[in-house]
C-alpha cells in the first residue's frame, strides 16, 4: 500500500487508506478546517454535540458559561440578571441603586450606612438621600456644608409625643419650648398666662422697667421716681416715690399739679407752690377744709 511522506511542499488528494499513521502520529499543524468529534487535550475535553463556542478575532461567543473563578478585572457592558445570591467582599459602587427591601447583617459592627467625605463624582447636590421626580431630584434629605448643615425639601414630622433635644436636652415639644432656651427674638405672640420676666423690660418704646433701679415709667426710660409719667406733648412729668420715709406724689419738672373730679379741676397746685382749691375766680364752690 502505498505510504503518504510529509517532506513535499504540498500534498493533494491524499485518500484515508493511503495514510499510514499510528495513534498518536497526526500532529495538530497538519490539520485544517473541518470537525473533530470528542476531541480532548491536556486542557480542553470536548464533549458537544451542537457548537457551543465560537472563536472570533479579539472575542468568544458562548450562550452559557459555568466556572467556579472569574480572575482579573472584568468589564461587563450589558444588562446582568443574578438568580440567586451575589456576595461582595470588597467594595461595590453603583450609580443608582434600586431595591425593594434593604436588610442590614445583625453581625456587623456598625449599623448605620456611612457616606465617605470624598466626592468622587464631584456632584454639587450633597451627601445624602435623594428621591427623583420627573425632572431632577424632587425630594431631598441630604448635607451641605458653608455652613455645615442637615438640609431637606420636605417638613419634619414627628409623632406627637417627642420632641426635639439638644446635648440630651428637651428644646421644643409640640407644646411647650425647653427650659433652656432663654433667648428669643419673638416678634408676635399670643396669649401669655403667668408671664415671669427677669431683667429690663421695653413694651412698644413707651412702657419700660429698669431692675437695675427698680423703677417703671410710661414715655421715658429715665423715670425720675419709682413711677413715672412723661408727656412729650405738654411736657409733663409725673412722679410717684418715696423720700426721708414720706410718699411723694407730683410733676418732677416745673409744671402745675391738678386733681380732678369729674375731669373738673377741685385742687390746683401751682409749680410755684400756690394752692387753688375750687375753680379759681369762682365762689360757687363749697370750701370744707
Amino acid at each position: 500500500m502505498p505510504v503518504a511522506t510529509w517532506d513535499q511542499p504540498k500534498i493533494e488528494n491524499i485518500r484515508i487508506e493511503q495514510l499510514d499513521i499510528k495513534p498518536g502520529e497526526l500532529k495538530g499543524e497538519w490539520i485544517k478546517g473541518g470537525p473533530l468529534q470528542q476531541f480532548s487535550s491536556v486542557g480542553i475535553l470536548d464533549k458537544a454535540n451542537d457548537v457551543a463556542l465560537t472563536v472570533i478575532d479579539g472575542c468568544i461567543i458562548v450562550d452559557n458559561v459555568k466556572a467556579k473563578t472569574l480572575s482579573g478585572d472584568v468589564v461587563h457592558t450589558g444588562n446582568a440578571t443574578f438568580d440567586k445570591n451575589v456576595l461582595v467582599k470588597g467594595t461595590l459602587e453603583v450609580d443608582s441603586l434600586v431595591t425593594k427591601e434593604l436588610i442590614a447583617d445583625q453581625k456587623t459592627e456598625r449599623q448605620f450606612i456611612e457616606f465617605t467625605h470624598k466626592n468622587k463624582r464631584k456632584s454639587n447636590v450633597g451627601t445624602g438621600f435623594l428621591w427623583t421626580a420627573d425632572k431632577g431630584y424632587g425630594r431631598e434629605f441630604i448635607y451641605k456644608n458653608n455652613p455645615d448643615r442637615f438640609w431637606s425639601t420636605e417638613p419634619i414630622d414627628i409623632p406627637h409625643n417627642k420632641s426635639f433635644m439638644i446635648d440630651g436636652l428637651d428644646v421644643l415639644s409640640r407644646d411647650t419650648l425647653g427650659a433652656g432656651v432663654v433667648k428669643s427674638s419673638l416678634r408676635e405672640v399670643g396669649q401669655l398666662k403667668n408671664l415671669i420676666i427677669q431683667g429690663r423690660l421695653q413694651v412698644a418704646e413707651n412702657l419700660f422697667y429698669d431692675p437695675n433701679l427698680d423703677r417703671l415709667s410710661l414715655g421715658t426710660d429715665k423715670p425720675a421716681g419709682q413711677f413715672a409719667i412723661f408727656n412729650f406733648e405738654n411736657d409733663t412729668n409725673f412722679i410717684i416715690d418715696a423720700e426721708d420715709g414720706d410718699a411723694k406724689l407730683g410733676t418732677y419738672n416745673s409744671k402745675s399739679l391738678r386733681l380732678v373730679t369729674d375731669d373738673q379741676t377741685r385742687i390746683k397746685v401751682s409749680f410755684k407752690g400756690d394752692v387753688t382749691i375750687g375753680t379759681e375766680g369762682s365762689d360757687s364752690q363749697v370750701h370744707k377744709l
